[in-house]
């Protein structure tokens, strides 16, 4: 067997002839675990990515942490792709164990405290920033901490009626998969642990029919990466939610929390205007938990980019939102690299499973539809000319 970087160089040459099969049988056969090289582990890494082998790249990137445990570059990339993989507190523990070798430096109670705060542990999220501007100084930490707010932990508002229990037959899987299609070969799966931690696992396989019916019945809630292989969408969402500081504030009041998700609520049926003054057709979900999806699918496939470019207009005539309402557009990629999945978004009508609550679609006026399998029937899509 060639050495790890003769079998590095090997690799890259084939990838660069076309020959991918070739090099992801060579880059399974690299034996690194002995090098201390952190250059060398971070190579392969990237290679790894490129190669679609992410959990592989992982590994190279905590050997490269392991030979170079100060080296800020290997956290960004651990980071981003924990994060990437819906797993925050993986990103957060990373980022905390760098702040304690170096409490001077603001930059990991930042990344720290964020990744905490997309895992919803706010008082983690506090503490860090908290810890953090104690030591350093730095504005930054005392912004968050102003604007994240502070009151103690307490269990989300209880849930409204569920509705009828879901039965769907074959015309509405086939509807379902051809309304939300993302990349192929690829899904994923959230989770969520006893202790309150949760994320998405990506599943590399294709999302079947029997995937979609285990979702519709609440056996799993799966999401999918919007941006295909050959970086073409099939539908724009838009994500509307409560921002951290104002769930934070609004979890321990029923009312507080009503009234904060009705200006979400308000903010999403302008943009089911706006899409309409467009010719676009789009529809209403409540996500579950916090916030409101707006989904607009499209009659074919149509470049990233283009989706994109359409999203971000939309979303730029929204403005000002309130500050209690945040905005994400998908696809956020007009390309994704090889190797890599994109963000992702969850699917409607599964269950989320930190509230138990099932993801309807809704009108404009929050009544969810009676019949919501046959809804899918009846969605128009958006041609490409709009």
């Amino acid at each position: 067997m060639p050495e790890a970087q003769e079998l590095l160089a090997q690799c890259r040459n084939l990838l660069a002839q076309g020959r991918q099969e070739e090099a992801l049988t060579l880059a399974r056969a690299r034996q690194t675990k002995d090098r201390r090289d952190p250059d060398l582990h971070l190579a392969w890494a990237e290679l790894l990515e490129e190669l679609g082998l992410p959990e592989e790249a992982l590994v190279e990137l905590h050997l490269a942490l392991r030979d170079d445990p100060e080296r800020l570059e290997l956290y960004e990339r651990l980071g981003e792709l924990y994060l990437d993989r819906g797993q925050p507190l993986k990103a957060a523990h990373l980022w905390e164990g760098l702040a304690a070798r170096r409490p001077q430096d603001p930059r990991p109670y930042l990344e720290a405290g964020r990744a905490y705060e997309d895992a919803g542990d706010y008082l983690k999220a506090r503490e860090l920033y908290q810890t953090g501007s104690e030591l350093t100084g730095d504005p930054a930490l005392a912004a968050r901490l102003q604007h994240l707010g502070f009151l103690e932990d307490s269990p989300a508002p209880e849930p409204p009626p569920e509705v009828a229990p879901l039965l769907p037959q074959p015309h509405h899987l086939a509807a379902f998969l051809s309304l939300f299609a993302g990349r192929e070969g690829v899904y994923a799966r959230q989770w969520v642990s006893p202790t309150g931690e949760s994320g998405y696992t990506p599943v590399h396989e294709p999302l079947t029919a029997k995937v979609a019916e285990n979702h519709l019945l609440g056996n799993h809630t799966i999401g999918v990466y919007p941006v295909r292989l050959d970086n073409t969408v099939g539908f724009i969402a838009f994500d509307l939610d409560l921002a951290k500081f104002a769930l934070t504030q609004a979890l321990p009041s029923q009312r507080l929390f009503e009234s904060l998700m009705a200006k979400v609520h308000k903010a999403a049926c302008r943009l089911l205007d706006l899409a309409a003054a467009q010719d676009l057709p789009a529809y209403l979900e409540d996500s579950g938990f916090k916030g409101r999806h707006v989904w607009i699918f499209l009659e074919a496939p149509v470049p990233a980019g283009v989706a994109k470019k359409c999203a971000d207009l939309l979303a730029a005539r929204l403005s000002p939102l309130p500050p209690e309402v945040t905005l994400e557009v998908f696809p956020k990629q007009a390309h994704v690299k090889p190797g890599s999945l994109g963000n992702l978004i969850k699917l409607p009508l599964g269950l989320h499973r930190k509230t138990g609550r099932r993801a309807l679609f809704i009108t404009p006026e929050g009544r969810p539809y009676d019949h919501q399998l046959d809804f899918l029937l009846s969605v128009a899509r958006a041609p490409k000319a709009a």
